[in-house]
């Protein structure tokens, strides 16, 4: 009776651990799977161009070189105005001296000495030639020229990250369009052979075929290769490889709305002209308008640029000129 309680109990036990071990497992599974689809869903998450220029300033290591290099010339300012604060120097010294005198009596008197001093000095410079002044002067202005070289540093760097990043969209479409290019070749190639079976091209076409697959792989290689590279470039400005690349925005959203829009290049008079009379339509009668009324061009197309002088009548009068003067406007 006692044994088959105690088996009982440790059967019942070792189901309990086992339910606790399946359990732990299946979390454990759970909480690795929800990890790996998190970071593939951050690794698949399209980079754009304002992200990669974010990296490059912050890891690029030309980059951060220059910035150390800026940091210990700040320090030269400092430096330079130590020389307005008065230098205080402090001393300290100790020993040990053994005195041994012989006294007239022939008596030897020994004894044991500890000297030792202390000073404080203060020196304060008033006047030195204007020497700290041009000091703090000179430190100033490496001060500047060195953050202005930074500021060059990083443009160039920036120029580099958006270089290597677009180098990068055009060498993945160029392969993407060569690829594509071999999968026609090849098509044509085995669609020109089965002609070639049924006797209905010649074995020069099928030579010419497989010279242009030929071609096309060739082609395919050098823009793999160009991919390759511009992938490098990118790693090494930007720090990461290249994954997934959103094409840049245009620019032309930050241009202001007047300049948008396309200008018209005739005066006030000819548009008056062109509203009222149908004028100006034609690069002939705009020429013509603009030259009636004081322009430059010549309504007769000779390309001589010269200004209408003061009470010259106006040349031979084209169709547009009769037409406005029968209209009513001289």
């Amino acid at each position: 009776m006692g044994l088959g309680w105690l088996r009982d109990h440790m059967v019942g036990r070792a189901a309990r651990i086992g339910h606790v071990a399946r359990c732990v497992l299946g979390s454990g599974i759970c909480l690795g799977v929800v990890t790996c689809v998190v970071f593939a869903a951050a690794g698949a998450r399209a980079e754009n161009l304002p992200e990669a220029l974010a990296k490059a300033y912050q890891t690029n290591p030309q980059l951060n070189a220059e910035r150390a290099r800026q940091r210990a010339t700040d320090e030269n300012v400092p430096q330079a105005l130590a020389g307005y604060r008065p230098q205080i120097v402090a001393s300290l010294s100790a020993g040990l001296q053994a005195v041994r005198n012989l006294l007239p009596d022939n008596t030897i008197q020994s004894a044991t000495l500890k000297p030792w001093t202390i000073g404080v000095t203060v020196t304060q410079t008033l006047f030195n030639g204007f020497k700290t002044a041009n000091s703090v002067r000179v430190a100033e202005l490496q001060v500047q020229s060195g953050r202005e070289a930074l500021r060059n540093v990083g443009q160039g760097v920036l120029l580099d990250a958006v270089t290597a990043y677009t180098n990068v969209l055009a060498n993945q479409s160029l392969v993407e369009a060569q690829r594509s290019n071999v999968a026609f070749l090849r098509e044509t190639l085995g669609i020109t052979q089965k002609r070639l079976n049924a006797g209905d091209v010649t074995p020069t076409d099928t030579a010419q075929a497989e010279a242009r697959l030929n071609r096309g792989l060739a082609d395919l290689n050098a823009a793999e290769v160009n991919l390759a590279i511009s992938q490098a470039t990118y790693t090494q400005v930007i720090g990461n490889a290249p994954t997934q690349l959103r094409p840049a925005e245009t620019v032309d959203r930050y241009l202001p709305r007047r300049q948008r829009q396309p200008k018209q290049a005739i005066g006030p008079d000819a548009r008056h002209l062109r509203n009222r009379s149908g004028l100006g339509s034609r690069p002939a009668d705009a020429a013509d308008l603009r030259w009636r009324h004081g322009g430059l061009a010549d309504p007769a197309g000779q390309g001589n640029l010269r200004p209408k002088p003061a009470g010259a009548r106006p040349g031979p009068q084209s169709g547009a000129h009769r037409r406005g003067r029968r209209l009513g406007f001289q």
